[in-house]
C-alpha cells in the first residue's frame, strides 16, 4: 500500500511541475503595464484550467502524503 502511494506522489509531482512550467508567470513590474490588455480582452481561459490542475495535483499530493505517514510500516 505505501509503494502505491509513494508512486501517486512521485506521478502527481512530475505532473505538478509541468502544470507550473506551462504557466505564464505572473511577474510583476514594467512587463505587467504593458501586458494589461490582455486582462481586458478576457484570454483566462487556459489560466482556469492551470490554476485547478495545480490545485488538485496539490490536494493529491497533500493527501496521500498524509494518508501514508499512517500507512507506514
Amino acid at each position: 500500500m505505501n509503494t502505491v502511494l509513494n508512486i501517486v506522489i512521485a506521478v502527481a509531482a512530475l505532473l505538478l511541475i509541468g502544470v507550473v512550467l506551462m504557466q505564464k508567470s505572473r511577474g510583476s513590474g514594467v512587463v505587467t503595464q504593458f501586458n494589461d490588455f490582455e486582462k481586458n480582452l478576457g484570454v483566462k481561459t487556459t489560466a482556469k484550467f492551470f490554476e485547478r490542475a495545480t490545485f488538485t495535483l496539490g490536494g493529491i499530493i497533500l493527501v496521500a502524503s498524509i494518508i501514508s505517514t499512517f500507512v507506514a510500516p
